[in-house]
């Protein structure tokens, strides 16, 4: 399992427990840290997408090459995932930042 799917894993965990529970204060603090991990995972695999494009870019020229053209489908594939994935987990964390807002008393972590 890669870090982005054990990191949603591990955040909707938090969020589930946050619905049973209410508040705890071990829980804000955990939700802290998660976010703040969550956040960093985000940036991380946003900047890696960004490399893939350029990437992408440079394989436009030998594209009619089987072997640039077989790279650059991989490496389109890789962005698409990638990308669908960090959706997904800046869909999460704003969940659990709200549930994190409400529960801090106000005190908000910004994306």
């Amino acid at each position: 399992m890669g870090e982005l799917a054990e990191l949603m894993l591990r955040i909707e965990a938090v969020c589930a427990r946050v619905c049973d529970r209410g508040y705890d204060e071990r829980l804000v603090g955990e939700m802290e840290d998660l976010l703040a991990e969550g956040y960093i995972q985000a940036l991380t695999a946003e900047s890696r997408s960004r490399r893939l494009r350029v990437r992408l870019e440079q394989l436009a020229d030998t594209i009619d090459d089987p072997v640039g053209a077989i790279e650059a489908r991989k490496i389109a594939l890789e962005r698409r995932t990638l990308d669908r994935r960090v959706r997904l987990l800046r869909s999460q964390l704003r969940i659990m930042r709200t549930h994190f807002v409400r529960m801090s008393g106000g005190r908000s972590v910004t994306s």
